[in-house]
């Protein structure tokens, strides 16, 4: 039995994961999904068998695959994608179920601390135009399997979906404000203690 089967107990790892990443609006006019990467560090504290408290440090990509830039000098829009970098931050519930505990489920905030942000046609940066705070729902449900008894071996879905506007003013050609969401497949290593 591992200790992270017992209460109270912490787990500590990291993992790294595929993003398909977009920008949505309320009436559901999305954009294509850009294919991107994230790296991540947690903490969980059990409080209970079932509960924990998780909190993830995350280098995370998003930005979307079918946008557009216009430059002044040619007055030609140029299709392009824009790639936005993120410090995120979730703080997450984590109930943990199944007869030993290795299936679990987690939902809760994420903040985001914009890092970078490119469109790649001609490699400009853009962030000066993009909201330097991101702030939403984070959702997952994962599953562990045991290496030897401190060591584990997990996979995780992630989903993020964002409450603010991406951009800092709405730009010409969208008529409402996009907001971030970013699905991820995560794989990683993490340690009971």
């Amino acid at each position: 039995m591992s200790l992270a089967q017992e209460s109270p107990s912490i787990e500590l790892g990291g993992a790294i994961g595929l993003n398909l990443a977009e920008i949505y609006t309320l009436s559901g006019n999305n954009t294509s999904a850009n294919i991107l990467y994230n790296v991540n560090f947690f903490g969980e504290y059990y409080l209970s068998k079932h509960w924990g408290v998780k909190m993830k440090l995350m280098y995370d990509k998003k930005g979307w695959d079918d946008g557009f830039i216009e430059f002044n000098q040619d007055g030609i829009r140029h299709d392009t994608k824009f790639n936005l970098s993120y410090l995120t931050v979730p703080i997450m519930a984590n109930w943990h179920f199944g007869i030993q505990k290795k299936w679990y489920l987690n939902f809760g905030p994420y903040t985001g601390f914009l890092l970078s942000a490119k469109e790649t046609k001609f490699n400009t940066d853009v962030k000066s135009g993009i909201n330097s705070f991101d702030l939403g729902i984070a959702l997952g449900a994962g599953f562990k399997t045991e290496l030897t008894k401190e060591l584990w071996f997990y996979g995780e879905l992630d989903i993020q979906n964002g409450f603010l506007d991406v951009f800092n003013e709405t730009p010409d050609g969208y008529l409402e404000s996009a907001k971030n969401r970013r699905f991820a497949f995560n794989v990683g290593i993490l340690y009971a203690l």
